[in-house]
């Protein structure tokens, strides 16, 4: 598994355990044994800490790649630029913070309602990581609050499975262990309803939003992974409807409980399955996002895509690194059909602003339909800001803008 791919799944899991442990001890396993409390506690703080470590992790692997440099030769200045000049970088901060403001308040029980809300925001907020999160516009809006809803869902389904196999041990001191059994599952199993009910619909908008047809389910690379991610997905569903309709009415019988475990042991085991999925999904282009190939990129340039509900950019930095340097910019529509325009601008803002004025430019319209702008000087490296500013023929003045590195 590639580092980035790994890094992701761990954090995917351990965010959403520390967010299902959270929410499982408030709402499902109530009231709550002293000795699975601690437990509880120790297993919300051990995935608090995977979360801020592979997140530190994510966001270093990030950085090589935006800056273009081995992971060795990332230092402290290079992710920080990261962080504070892009998007995903200022997620990233934002939620790391989260995950150690609730670590500290883990020890104290009593909080547990506000480390929900806590928990709630760090889990949502992966979803301005992924895909749906550069989705632009209203259409952005809807796809972004359809994947939080399907984040929290899953946190509150999978992401409590483990708490709830804790919950089916045996606790010293709990003389009323088998109601306290038949009570937890009992709540557990209505808050997966829902959470699945959650996981569909949403997964339903998800799915209009990144992919252009069924066809693509077989015919990308991405689709195809998310084919597997749903067969996963449904033999979980089994798994939990056994659970449901023929072990939960056995309870509390021996031969009940240990099914019971096994089978939400096997559950929990396909969710990282799908977890793992998840991790790859996010590093492959969906069928409704169209961007150039690679092959028309030079090797040694920087390259941003800029999509909004009005405009679409291409922009192209060659070479990507300080010194003299040619701009081409395409622009398209959302169906991918060439923008016509009367003039373009192109404006640089350097990582620091301070250090010199915006670079802005007038570019050259192409035989080929691109505009070009030769001779630009950038005088130093980082996350530059890319503006690109369109007078159409009617109608009034567009400006896309995205960051773009350029190498030292």
């Amino acid at each position: 598994m590639e580092p980035l791919i790994l890094a992701r799944f761990v954090h995917f899991a351990a965010t959403l355990t520390a967010g299902g442990t959270i929410w499982f001890a408030l709402i499902v396993q109530r009231p709550i044994p002293a000795v699975l409390d601690r437990r509880l506690r120790l297993l919300t703080v051990v995935a608090l800490a995977l979360t801020v470590l592979t997140g530190a992790a994510w966001l270093a692997l990030v950085a090589t790649d935006v800056l273009g440099v081995p992971l060795a030769d990332i230092y402290l200045s290079g992710v920080w630029s990261v962080m504070t000049d892009t998007r995903f970088g200022q997620v990233s901060a934002i939620r790391l913070l989260l995950a150690l403001v609730l670590a500290l308040l883990v020890p104290w029980p009593r909080t547990r309602p506000f480390q929900a809300l806590l928990a709630g925001a760090l889990v949502a907020l992966l979803a301005l990581t992924g895909h749906a999160g550069a989705v632009p516009g209203p259409t952005g809006t809807g796809a972004l609050a359809a994947d939080m809803a399907h984040l929290l869902a899953a946190g509150a389904w999978l992401g409590g499975l483990p708490a709830f196999l804790l919950s089916l041990g045996k606790v010293p001191g709990d003389p009323g262990a088998d109601n306290r059994i038949i009570r937890t599952t009992r709540r557990f199993s209505w808050l997966a309803v829902l959470a699945v009910a959650t996981l569909l619909g949403s997964g339903l908008i998800n799915g209009w939003y990144l992919l252009s047809g069924p066809r693509d389910l077989l015919d990308t690379d991405y689709g195809q992974r998310l084919t597997l991610k749903l067969v996963l997905f449904a033999a979980m569903l089994a798994f939990a409807a056994v659970n449901r309709f023929r072990v939960t009415p056995a309870l509390p019988s021996a031969h009940a409980r240990t099914a019971l475990g096994r089978n939400t042991l096997i559950e929990t085991a396909l969710g990282l399955g799908v977890l793992a999925l998840v991790a790859v999904l996010g590093t492959l282009p969906p069928g409704g996002h169209a961007h150039p190939s690679e092959s028309a990129i030079p090797e040694d340039a920087s390259f941003v895509h800029i999509h909004t509900t009005e405009a679409m950019a291409d922009v192209t930095v060659d070479p990507g690194r300080v010194g003299r340097v040619k701009i081409g910019i395409r622009l398209w529509r959302d169906d991918m059909t060439e923008l016509s325009a009367r003039a373009v601008i192109v404006a640089l803002d350097p990582p620091n602003k301070n250090a010199r004025s915006t670079i802005e430019h007038a570019a050259v319209r192409q035989e080929d339909g691109a505009w070009r702008v030769s001779d630009v000087d950038c005088t130093q490296g980082g996350v530059w800001t890319v503006r690109v500013i369109i007078t159409p023929h009617e109608g009034s003045n567009i400006v896309l803008d995205g960051p773009i590195v350029i190498a030292n």
